[in-house]
Protein backbone atom coordinates (compact mmCIF):
# COMPACT_ATOMS: atom_id res chain seq x y z
CA UNK A 1 0.00 0.00 0.00
CA UNK A 2 1.44 3.37 -1.06
CA UNK A 3 0.54 6.31 1.15
CA UNK A 4 1.35 9.94 1.77
CA UNK A 5 1.89 10.97 5.38
CA UNK A 6 0.36 14.00 7.09
CA UNK A 7 1.37 13.89 10.77
CA UNK A 8 3.99 16.19 12.24
CA UNK A 9 7.58 15.00 11.85
CA UNK A 10 9.35 15.21 15.23
CA UNK A 11 12.70 13.56 15.94
CA UNK A 12 12.25 11.21 13.00
CA UNK A 13 8.77 10.01 13.95
CA UNK A 14 5.38 10.54 12.32
CA UNK A 15 2.29 9.26 14.11
CA UNK A 16 0.42 8.10 11.01
CA UNK A 17 3.50 6.21 9.80
CA UNK A 18 3.88 4.43 13.15
CA UNK A 19 0.21 3.48 13.09
CA UNK A 20 0.21 2.15 9.55
CA UNK A 21 3.46 0.22 10.00
CA UNK A 22 2.66 -1.38 13.34
CA UNK A 23 -0.98 -1.29 14.41
CA UNK A 24 -3.62 -0.37 11.82
CA UNK A 25 -3.43 -0.96 8.05
CA UNK A 26 -6.56 -2.90 7.02
CA UNK A 27 -9.02 -1.18 4.69
CA UNK A 28 -12.82 -1.26 4.98
CA UNK A 29 -12.89 -2.66 8.52
CA UNK A 30 -15.41 -0.10 9.83
CA UNK A 31 -12.56 1.78 11.48
CA UNK A 32 -13.27 4.65 13.86
CA UNK A 33 -10.96 7.42 15.05
CA UNK A 34 -11.17 10.33 17.47
CA UNK A 35 -8.95 13.40 17.11
CA UNK A 36 -8.85 16.34 19.52
CA UNK A 37 -6.87 19.24 18.16
CA UNK A 38 -7.92 18.45 14.59
CA UNK A 39 -6.87 21.84 13.16
CA UNK A 40 -8.00 22.02 9.49
CA UNK A 41 -8.25 18.25 9.20
CA UNK A 42 -5.24 17.81 6.91
CA UNK A 43 -2.30 19.90 8.16
CA UNK A 44 -0.42 17.82 10.75
CA UNK A 45 -3.41 15.49 11.02
CA UNK A 46 -2.91 12.15 12.75
CA UNK A 47 -6.14 10.70 11.32
CA UNK A 48 -6.38 11.92 7.71
CA UNK A 49 -4.34 9.02 6.32
CA UNK A 50 -6.66 6.56 8.08
CA UNK A 51 -9.66 8.14 6.39
CA UNK A 52 -8.01 8.61 2.99
CA UNK A 53 -6.43 5.17 2.61
CA UNK A 54 -8.39 2.86 4.93
CA UNK A 55 -11.88 4.42 4.76
CA UNK A 56 -11.98 5.15 8.49
CA UNK A 57 -14.38 7.74 9.84
CA UNK A 58 -14.92 9.26 13.25
CA UNK A 59 -15.06 12.38 15.40
CA UNK A 60 -12.92 15.48 14.93
CA UNK A 61 -12.86 18.26 17.54
CA UNK A 62 -11.34 21.69 16.93
CA UNK A 63 -11.99 24.83 19.05
CA UNK A 64 -10.43 27.43 16.73
CA UNK A 65 -13.10 28.99 14.52
CA UNK A 66 -10.90 29.60 11.47
CA UNK A 67 -9.44 26.10 11.60
CA UNK A 68 -12.88 24.59 12.12
CA UNK A 69 -14.25 26.35 9.04
CA UNK A 70 -11.53 24.65 6.99
CA UNK A 71 -12.04 21.36 8.83
CA UNK A 72 -15.66 20.99 7.77
CA UNK A 73 -14.61 21.59 4.16
CA UNK A 74 -11.69 19.16 4.26
CA UNK A 75 -13.32 16.35 6.27
CA UNK A 76 -17.06 16.49 5.48
CA UNK A 77 -17.60 12.77 6.09
CA UNK A 78 -16.58 13.02 9.75
CA UNK A 79 -18.60 14.19 12.72
CA UNK A 80 -17.03 17.58 13.42
CA UNK A 81 -17.39 19.59 16.64
CA UNK A 82 -16.34 23.20 17.26
CA UNK A 83 -15.78 23.29 21.02
CA UNK A 84 -13.36 22.84 23.87
CA UNK A 85 -13.44 19.66 25.92
CA UNK A 86 -13.24 19.64 29.69
CA UNK A 87 -15.04 19.52 33.02
CA UNK A 88 -16.43 23.08 32.77
CA UNK A 89 -19.78 22.85 31.00
CA UNK A 90 -19.93 26.53 30.11
CA UNK A 91 -18.39 29.06 27.77
CA UNK A 92 -14.64 29.33 28.37
CA UNK A 93 -12.20 32.04 27.29
CA UNK A 94 -10.02 30.66 24.50
CA UNK A 95 -6.83 32.22 23.16
CA UNK A 96 -5.33 31.12 19.84
CA UNK A 97 -3.46 32.25 16.75
CA UNK A 98 -5.89 30.85 14.19
CA UNK A 99 -3.51 28.09 13.06
CA UNK A 100 -4.31 25.44 15.67
CA UNK A 101 -2.07 26.77 18.45
CA UNK A 102 -4.00 27.82 21.53
CA UNK A 103 -6.11 26.73 24.45
CA UNK A 104 -8.15 27.86 27.46
CA UNK A 105 -6.87 31.24 28.64
CA UNK A 106 -7.02 30.35 32.34
CA UNK A 107 -5.00 27.18 31.85
CA UNK A 108 -2.33 28.69 29.61
CA UNK A 109 -1.83 31.68 31.91
CA UNK A 110 -0.95 29.31 34.75
CA UNK A 111 1.71 27.39 32.86
CA UNK A 112 5.34 28.29 32.98
CA UNK A 113 8.34 26.88 31.20
CA UNK A 114 11.27 26.74 33.60
CA UNK A 115 13.96 27.42 31.00
CA UNK A 116 12.47 30.70 29.81
CA UNK A 117 10.24 31.67 32.74
CA UNK A 118 7.44 32.22 30.24
CA UNK A 119 3.97 30.79 30.27
CA UNK A 120 2.60 29.18 27.13
CA UNK A 121 0.91 32.38 25.97
CA UNK A 122 4.15 34.33 25.95
CA UNK A 123 6.26 31.45 24.66
CA UNK A 124 3.93 30.98 21.69
CA UNK A 125 3.67 34.76 21.21
CA UNK A 126 -0.10 34.63 21.26
CA UNK A 127 -2.02 37.89 21.11
CA UNK A 128 -3.72 38.47 24.46
CA UNK A 129 -6.38 40.51 22.67
CA UNK A 130 -7.28 37.50 20.52
CA UNK A 131 -9.60 35.92 23.09
CA UNK A 132 -13.02 34.45 22.33
CA UNK A 133 -15.55 32.55 24.39
CA UNK A 134 -16.06 28.97 23.23
CA UNK A 135 -18.44 26.33 24.50
CA UNK A 136 -16.81 23.64 26.63
CA UNK A 137 -18.33 20.15 26.55
CA UNK A 138 -17.64 16.80 28.16
CA UNK A 139 -16.08 14.26 25.83
CA UNK A 140 -18.59 11.63 26.95
CA UNK A 141 -21.48 13.83 25.76
CA UNK A 142 -19.86 14.39 22.36
CA UNK A 143 -19.22 10.68 21.81
CA UNK A 144 -22.76 9.77 22.81
CA UNK A 145 -24.17 12.41 20.45
CA UNK A 146 -21.99 11.01 17.65
CA UNK A 147 -23.14 7.47 18.55
CA UNK A 148 -19.58 6.18 18.87
CA UNK A 149 -19.48 2.55 20.06
CA UNK A 150 -15.70 1.98 19.90
CA UNK A 151 -12.51 3.88 19.01
CA UNK A 152 -9.65 2.20 17.16
CA UNK A 153 -7.35 5.21 17.37
CA UNK A 154 -7.53 8.32 19.56
CA UNK A 155 -5.23 11.29 18.94
CA UNK A 156 -5.11 13.67 21.91
CA UNK A 157 -3.16 16.89 21.36
CA UNK A 158 -4.78 19.83 23.15
CA UNK A 159 -1.83 21.90 24.37
CA UNK A 160 -2.03 21.19 28.09
CA UNK A 161 -5.72 20.27 28.45
CA UNK A 162 -5.14 16.52 28.13
CA UNK A 163 -6.02 15.81 31.77
CA UNK A 164 -9.28 17.76 31.52
CA UNK A 165 -10.22 15.67 28.49
CA UNK A 166 -9.42 12.31 30.08
CA UNK A 167 -11.50 13.19 33.14
CA UNK A 168 -14.62 13.51 30.96
CA UNK A 169 -14.19 10.32 28.92
CA UNK A 170 -16.78 7.54 29.10
CA UNK A 171 -14.44 4.60 29.59
CA UNK A 172 -17.20 2.10 28.85
CA UNK A 173 -16.46 2.89 25.18
CA UNK A 174 -13.67 0.49 24.12
CA UNK A 175 -10.46 2.15 22.88
CA UNK A 176 -7.48 0.45 21.24
CA UNK A 177 -4.67 3.02 20.90
CA UNK A 178 -4.28 6.47 22.42
CA UNK A 179 -1.60 8.83 21.13
CA UNK A 180 -1.20 11.57 23.72
CA UNK A 181 1.08 14.57 23.57
CA UNK A 182 3.24 14.72 26.70
CA UNK A 183 4.89 18.11 26.37
CA UNK A 184 5.36 19.30 29.96
CA UNK A 185 6.12 22.88 30.95
CA UNK A 186 7.21 23.41 34.55
CA UNK A 187 6.16 21.40 37.60
CA UNK A 188 2.43 21.81 36.93
CA UNK A 189 2.83 20.43 33.42
CA UNK A 190 4.86 17.45 34.60
CA UNK A 191 2.30 16.67 37.31
CA UNK A 192 -0.51 16.91 34.76
CA UNK A 193 1.19 14.44 32.44
CA UNK A 194 1.78 11.99 35.28
CA UNK A 195 -1.90 12.22 36.25
CA UNK A 196 -2.80 11.43 32.63
CA UNK A 197 -0.57 8.37 32.72
CA UNK A 198 -2.16 7.21 35.97
CA UNK A 199 -5.64 7.47 34.44
CA UNK A 200 -4.57 5.47 31.39
CA UNK A 201 -2.95 2.79 33.55
CA UNK A 202 -6.09 2.57 35.69
CA UNK A 203 -8.11 1.91 32.53
CA UNK A 204 -5.87 -0.99 31.50
CA UNK A 205 -3.69 0.79 28.93
CA UNK A 206 -0.01 -0.06 28.68
CA UNK A 207 2.66 2.32 27.43
CA UNK A 208 4.96 0.94 24.76
CA UNK A 209 7.78 2.42 26.88
CA UNK A 210 8.98 4.70 24.11
CA UNK A 211 8.53 8.40 23.48
CA UNK A 212 7.80 9.22 19.83
CA UNK A 213 8.77 12.84 19.37
CA UNK A 214 6.27 14.78 21.49
CA UNK A 215 3.91 11.82 21.93
CA UNK A 216 3.40 8.58 23.80
CA UNK A 217 1.43 5.56 22.56
CA UNK A 218 -0.85 3.80 25.06
CA UNK A 219 -2.29 0.45 24.00
CA UNK A 220 -5.21 -1.69 25.14
CA UNK A 221 -3.88 -5.17 24.45
CA UNK A 222 -7.29 -6.73 25.14
CA UNK A 223 -9.11 -4.60 22.56
CA UNK A 224 -11.80 -6.69 20.87
CA UNK A 225 -11.00 -5.48 17.31
CA UNK A 226 -7.23 -5.68 17.55
CA UNK A 227 -6.80 -8.74 15.32
CA UNK A 228 -8.81 -7.38 12.39
CA UNK A 229 -7.00 -4.04 12.13
CA UNK A 230 -3.51 -5.10 11.05
CA UNK A 231 -2.09 -7.43 8.40
CA UNK A 232 1.54 -8.15 7.59
CA UNK A 233 0.55 -8.26 3.90
CA UNK A 234 -0.39 -4.57 3.95
CA UNK A 235 3.03 -3.11 4.66
CA UNK A 236 3.14 0.60 3.87
CA UNK A 237 5.19 2.16 1.08
CA UNK A 238 5.71 5.86 1.77
CA UNK A 239 5.36 7.95 -1.38
CA UNK A 240 6.21 11.32 0.18
CA UNK A 241 6.25 13.12 3.50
Amino acid sequence: MSVQLYSQLVNGYMTDQLLLNNFINVKNCHGVFLELGACDGIYLSNTYALEKYLNFTGVLIEPGKNSFNELIKNRPNCKNFNCLVGTDEEYVEYIGDGTGVGGPLKLLENTQKNQSEKNWIDAWKLNRNDVTKIKCRKLSDILHEAQIKYIDFWSLDVEGSELEVLKTMDWSIPVYIICIEVTAWGDDGKNMIEECRNILRSQGFVSDEKRYGLDEFWINENYFRKNILFSEKNRVNITST
